[in-house]
């Protein structure tokens, strides 16, 4: 019955919200017309929706892996696998990586812990194609060269200084965030700000133009730029106790890792998703690593643990 409930509860809302099967729009980058931009899924559906769609893929998997027949159990478990990375790069309005880098990896992870000695064979069947699509979001997204250009070409637009400075939270944006401190008004205070600026319904309250992501921004003029996790915590903690937060992600990526080597059933996914999503919070900030605590961790854990409780006492009650 819960199997039937979620699935039905999963397509009800792929059916109310036909944004939700955005792959045109992620593979081209087309600009929304205002009709469009109207219908796209906001706050406690988007929440449900993610849940409920990760639900799914980790019963599926958890399902294949208790078959009686481990052949064909692990090659259904992969062919699903990559099917929902697939389908949750689609589901994006714009090319954005970050969501399928990090499932790739905790699936990879949860699925070689699964199959031990079929690494070779994962590695194959999932993390190739999805490498391949990610490279090709990559040039689409970060270079003016197109999927026509010489590979030798290509290459070389996405590794560039300025992208490897931008995205692996090199000096340059360090320096900004140091001299965005000793400029403006902006210290411990705007922490409130920035815990509460991805907050769903909360950040609509809230003053945003006193977080550091907003002020980091506006000091450059731009509006898509992160500010990395250790310009924060210097703003917050000053120079003595920067490396605060960046021991912080560590200390809780270690964590999460022992909770997925320790733990069985359907949470290991969510215990191996945290600890890769906190492992790349150095390059990104604590106001975006909790956009995703807000939205995607904490309710798929509130599912994953009542259902965990729910079968638990099935499981009792047939016992007796």
């Amino acid at each position: 019955i819960l199997k039937l409930i979620f699935i039905v509860i999963f397509f009800l809302l792929l059916y109310m919200n036909k944004t939700f099967v955005g792959i045109l729009p992620t593979v081209n980058e087309v600009a929304m017309s205002e009709n469009t931009k109207n219908i796209i899924p906001k706050g406690i559906e988007v929440i449900v929706r993610e849940a409920v769609f990760v639900f799914i893929y980790c019963f599926i998997i958890e399902e294949n892996y208790k078959s009686k027949n481990k052949k064909t159990g692990i090659i259904y478990s992969l062919i699903f696998c990559l099917l929902y990375i697939m389908l949750i790069y689609s589901f994006q309005m714009r090319i954005s990586r970050w969501y399928t880098i990090v499932t790739l990896i905790s699936s990879g992870c949860w699925l070689i812990k699964l199959y031990p000695d079929k690494r070779k064979f994962i590695f194959l069947i999932v993390v190739i194609p999805t490498g391949i699509l990610l490279i090709i979001a990559t040039i689409l997204k970060n270079t003016n060269v197109g999927l026509e250009a010489n590979f030798i070409v290509i290459i070389k637009s996405i590794f560039t200084s300025t992208n490897m400075d931008i995205y692996f939270a090199g000096p340059v944006n360090i320096n900004t965030a140091i001299y965005l401190k000793e400029t403006k008004n902006i210290g411990l205070r705007s922490l409130g700000y920035d815990i509460l600026n991805n907050m769903p319904y909360i950040n609509n309250l809230i003053d945003k133009s006193h977080s550091t992501v907003k002020n980091y921004n506006l000091l450059l003029g731009r509006g898509d730029q992160i500010i990395p996790l250790l310009g924060q915590s210097f703003i917050w903690f000053s120079y003595l106790f920067a490396p605060i937060l960046t021991i912080f992600s560590t200390m809780l990526s270690k964590k999460s890792d022992v909770y997925f080597e320790k733990t069985n059933g359907i949470m290991v996914y969510l215990y191996g998703f945290l600890a890769v999503w906190c492992s790349i919070m150095p390059i990104l900030n604590v106001t975006i690593w909790l956009s995703w605590i807000y939205s995607r961790i904490i309710p798929a854990f509130i599912l994953f643990k009542i259902l965990t409780k729910i079968r638990r006492k099935e499981n009792e009650y047939k016992f007796e």
